[in-house]
């Protein structure tokens, strides 16, 4: 654990990547959730969250590669919705809609389920053969390019050998950052804007 006073503090010190894609709600309530329950483990007993994606390089890759069967992976899915993501990188955060999943992909086969959330856990054998065939994943990080999505968010992969578990979330609601911009309101211009059609 370190040092810090509280979660605020201990999520003050990102500069590498956007500070409204940590500095929100959701993720101080984890961070003080994680803390709490890290207080009385010993440094061997103690969990951490690799939820980042370093652009090719994914650290849950680089996490399950060091750590093996240590480490659990849990992936989270969503059909629509909205998220706050930058247009650019090193641009402000927007609120932004999500498009609904394509055909073929994970989120679409989810959601195909007509169910507004669910677990898997993929220690299954059963599920991890139901499963294993590779199908499109969408990935929406602190950059969300919703006119290239097809190229700039889907990729081919196998679920089960990527994750533990997956959470899927059909419809998602944006994070409000702790820190708001001018750029950031809860709502974004129909993309027939300026038109009315």
């Amino acid at each position: 654990m370190s040092d810090d006073t509280d979660a605020i503090a201990a999520l003050g010190d990102f500069t590498r990547f956007p500070r409204w894609m940590w500095r929100n709600d959701v993720v101080v309530d984890f961070v003080t959730w994680l803390r709490t329950c890290n207080g009385a483990r010993t440094a061997e007993e103690r969990r951490g969250w690799y939820g980042l994606d370093l652009g090719e390089l994914n650290l849950g890759q680089l996490v399950r590669q060091e750590y093996g069967a240590q480490s659990y992976l849990v992936g989270f899915t969503t059909h629509i919705g909205t998220v706050t993501a930058a247009r650019e990188w090193d641009q402000p955060a927007e609120y932004r809609q999500v498009r609904p999943s394509l055909p073929q992909s994970w989120e679409r086969l989810f959601h195909d389920a007509e169910l507004d959330r669910f677990l898997l856990l993929f220690d299954d054998d059963t599920l991890r053969r139901a499963l294993a065939e590779p199908r499109l994943e969408r990935a929406i990080g602190v950059v969300y390019k919703p006119e290239t999505e097809r190229a700039s968010h889907y990729f081919k992969a196998r679920l089960t050998e990527q994750f533990d578990a997956v959470i899927h979330f059909d419809q998602t609601e944006a994070l409000a950052p702790l820190e708001y911009t001018s750029e950031w309101q809860d709502t974004e211009a129909p993309e027939t804007y300026p038109f009315a059609v």
